[in-house]
């Protein structure tokens, strides 16, 4: 596997991206998606030779990117993608020398629940406390195709599994001065979501400088070793990567109410709920950096991505406890802990930050909305976790993350002083996964075991 940058029509890649699993590398783009939860329940042949069967409908990184965006055309063939859990694997009997290796994966996420700071599993949604073998993942633009192709999945599955579904759709928002710039999707809190991911090809890289001559204080570039793994069931250019799923809700009510309250009463904020937000983000709802140090003005409204924070030692821009410095302190260090956020919010529409701001606070939704969270990595506890126990963690006066944590809350550093404050996000459930290369999907039935 090739290092350090590269190009998407690299001759040396080729083999690799026609088994490779798409949406690892660049997301599948399409706005709606179903993740299909699976339990086998037949014996581990017949579930083998399902997954076998399967495995044929799986699109490559390499099909996805000679694709384009034709996926926005009408008429467009939907994304399959399929990943199995280390209980899947135990379940299709295969050998533990062709499962993957990485520890976290094995011992699955109910096991980190106290490691991560994480709610007892006890406490998840009913459905998502039993094992889970398997997910698939289907996107398309269109919810009627959407429907017609999941029933397509569903009818296959009689007799070899369970299932159960979640939902998520992706909302595209203008912002109030109608710009929508190229992040332009937006979470259920109201902020721009999907901005500052790591790139690994240098047509992506080109992209993401939008006319500039080279990225400056924030190097958002990625080798592939930080989201792909030897897949040990495969041959010498089979490679997978590690999911990591969480449903993750959203009380919209509260977060809003928390940060009206502070606008009001805490002097950083500046009786301007929006800045409140940021503080705790480190982004405004537009995607606009809390005054990034050195960062050159594009004149649109959060497309400023190549920042640093060395001219802020002493967090009085944006503070320590922010999110975006918590989770990416963009200072060098910790490069290898990112990880490749594929998630997409469930539930009704999100609102933008200035509707939610507009309305009276019990017409926002303190429940039933939220995050289907998912991100690739190479190592589960080298990466997601390190970054969730920082979420979750509460020392040196923060508690935890507002916007990713999931422990109990407590109170965030600011310049002026502690802003109290509490998580507004639960853990529903969820588990980790791998996906494998498509070859050993469709070579499943053989495999020994």
């Amino acid at each position: 596997m090739p290092e350090g940058r590269a190009s998407r029509a690299d001759a040396r890649l080729q083999p690799l991206l026609r088994d490779l699993q798409g949406n690892i590398l660049r997301g599948h783009g399409r706005e709606r998606c179903a993740l299909i939860l699976l339990r086998f329940h037949c014996a581990p042949r017949e579930a083998r030779r399902w997954v076998s069967a399967f495995g044929g409908w799986v699109e490559t990184a390499a099909v996805q990117f000679a694709g384009g965006n034709a996926y926005e055309l009408p008429g467009a063939a939907p994304f399959w993608g399929f990943y199995l859990s280390a209980a899947g694997y135990r379940h299709l009997g295969v050998p533990q020398a062709l499962q993957p290796a990485d520890p976290a994966f094995q011992a699955g996420m109910r096991a980190a629940a106290q490691r991560l700071g994480d709610p007892s599993p006890d406490t998840w949604d009913a459905d998502l406390q039993h094992e889970l073998h398997a997910m698939v993942l289907l996107a398309h633009a269109e919810a009627p195709r959407l429907q017609q192709e999941q029933a397509r999945l569903v009818a296959s599955l009689d007799g070899i599994a369970h299932w159960s579904v979640e939902q998520g759709q992706a909302h595209q928002r203008k912002h109030r001065d109608g710009l929508l710039p190229a992040y332009r999707f937006v979470e259920h809190f109201g902020f721009a979501d999907g901005r500052s991911q790591p790139l690994f090809f240098e047509e992506d890289l080109a992209e993401d400088l939008e006319g500039a001559a080279a990225h400056v204080h924030h190097d958002p570039s990625a080798p592939l070793s930080l989201v792909l793994a030897p897949d040990a069931a495969g041959g010498a250019q089979a490679f997978g990567s590690y999911l990591v799923w969480r449903k993750l809700e959203q009380d919209v009510r509260g977060f809003h109410r928390a940060l009206r309250a502070l606008a009001q009463t805490h002097p950083d904020a500046r009786g301007d709920a929006a800045r409140a937000g940021a503080l705790m983000v480190g982004r405004y709802p537009d995607g606009s950096p809390l005054q990034p140090p050195g960062a050159a003005d594009t004149g649109r409204p959060g497309e400023v991505n190549d920042f640093d924070f060395s001219g802020d030692a002493e967090g009085r821009h944006c503070p320590f406890s922010a999110h975006i410095r918590r989770i990416n302190p963009r200072d060098g260090q910790g490069r290898d802990e990112r990880i490749v956020r594929r998630g997409i919010s469930y539930g009704t529409v999100p609102q933008t930050f200035d509707e939610l701001a507009a309305a009276p606070l019990e017409a926002l939704p303190e429940g039933g909305v939220g995050l289907q969270f998912m991100c690739f990595q190479s190592a589960i506890g080298m990466q997601f976790e390190r970054l969730q126990q920082r979420a979750n963690v509460q020392a040196e006066g923060d508690g935890p993350d507002a916007i990713a944590g999931t422990a109990a809350g407590g109170s965030l550093r600011w310049p002026a002083g502690p802003a109290g404050f509490q998580s507004f996000v639960t853990l529903k459930g969820g588990e980790y996964f791998h996906a494998p290369a498509r070859s050993v999907l469709t070579r499943m039935v053989h495999l020994p075991g």
